[in-house]
C-alpha cells in the first residue's frame, strides 16, 4: 500500500505540465491590476486611535479562458433558439403549402371555366 502510494506521487502530473497543456490549446495569462484597500490602525501620542485607509493597486495575473466548449446556460439559449426557429419554420412551411393549395384550387377553377366558355362557343 505503502508503495502505491509513492508511485502515484511520482507519477502523477505536475501543475507545469497543466499551465504547458493550457498554453497549447490557445489559453493566454493577462495581468490586471486590482485596486485593494488597507485599514490600518494607528495609535496617536495622545492617546486616540487613527483608521489610515490606503488604496493599493496590486497586479493580479487572470487567465483569459476561450474554450470551445460552451456554458450551460449558452447550450440552454441555443437549444430554445434552434428549437423557436423550428418552430418558426414549421409554421412557416405549413402556412406556404396552403398558400400553394389554395393558389392550384383558384388556378384550376380558373382554367375549368376557361375550357367550358370556349366549350359553349
Amino acid at each position: 500500500m505503502k508503495y502505491l502510494i509513492i508511485l502515484l506521487l511520482l507519477t502523477s502530473c505536475s501543475a507545469a505540465h497543466h499551465l504547458n497543456k493550457f498554453h497549447k490549446k490557445g489559453g493566454k495569462i493577462e495581468p490586471i491590476e486590482k485596486v485593494v484597500t488597507i485599514t490600518d490602525t494607528i495609535k496617536g501620542k495622545d492617546g486616540k486611535d487613527s483608521i489610515v485607509f490606503r488604496d493599493v493597486l496590486v497586479p493580479c495575473s487572470e487567465p483569459i479562458i476561450e474554450t470551445r466548449w460552451k456554458t450551460r446556460l449558452e447550450l440552454r439559449f441555443d437549444s430554445k433558439r434552434f428549437k423557436d426557429s423550428l418552430n418558426y419554420h414549421k409554421a412557416l412551411a405549413k402556412f406556404e403549402g396552403r398558400k400553394s393549395v389554395k393558389i392550384n384550387r383558384i388556378a384550376s377553377r380558373v382554367q375549368k371555366i376557361r375550357i367550358s366558355k370556349k366549350q359553349n362557343k
